[in-house]
């Protein structure tokens, strides 16, 4: 048994969420608004610019710059989906373990039916960053739609002193799948934590090589 661990964008860490040229058209746009609120700075200085003026300009710098992190976000995930989907294309995969922002991914995998399914590799998301993944992106929580016919083949691990990456935890609770919570932090150190999330990647995988 061998692990595969794609290499996956995840902004803002790393350079490889960049090399696209929509995100390099969407950082040319934001250049050339803070450049022209330069400009209106420099005119206010001159002259006596009217308020509604400089509140319009406000208002369009700071919605430019928040939709433009919203679709970064949705790119990422995008992008780290098709790398994710070719690795278990091209390979015989038992089970996809999806860890905080790598958690989201396979959210969103399982959310559109790739993954998770008969036939397909089981699922183990352990504290899954969905909820502050669709706050940033604006997009719908993945824990909130997603229902599986198989819910011994998808299993979710949160942690109960997290509230900043998993702010809503309870969602998961309440979709249907197997969920598990453990008295840990993010990144779960617990002896406890460790030993739950061994076994049940083991069985996932005894499950897949039973078929």
């Amino acid at each position: 048994m061998s692990v595969l661990q794609p290499s996956i964008p995840m902004p803002p860490v790393g350079c490889s969420w960049l090399l696209d040229w929509k995100i390099l058209a969407i950082a040319l746009v934001v250049v050339l608004e803070f450049l022209g609120c330069l400009s209106v700075s420099v005119v206010v200085s001159k002259t006596a610019l009217s308020v509604p003026t400089l509140l319009t300009v406000m208002i369009l710098s700071i919605l430019t710059v928040r939709f433009s992190v919203a679709f970064i976000v949705r790119n990422s995930i995008s992008k780290a989906i098709q790398i994710s989907q070719h690795y278990v294309q091209q390979n015989q995969v038992a089970a996809v373990v999806g860890f905080s922002w790598g958690g989201g991914v396979v959210a969103e995998m399982l959310r559109r039916g790739t993954v998770g399914g008969s036939n397909q590799p089981a699922v183990l998301l352990i504290a899954p960053t969905t909820a502050l993944i669709s706050r940033i992106s604006m997009v719908r929580d993945p824990a909130t739609v997603i229902r599986v016919e198989e819910n011994h083949r998808v299993h979710v691990f949160h942690d109960s002193y997290d509230h900043f990456f998993c702010p809503h935890a309870d969602r998961w609770a309440q979709s249907g799948i197997s969920f598990h919570c453990c008295e840990d932090n993010h990144i779960f150190l617990s002896q406890y934590s460790k030993q739950a999330l061994k076994e049940t990647l083991i069985n996932l995988i005894e499950s897949y090589n039973d078929n």
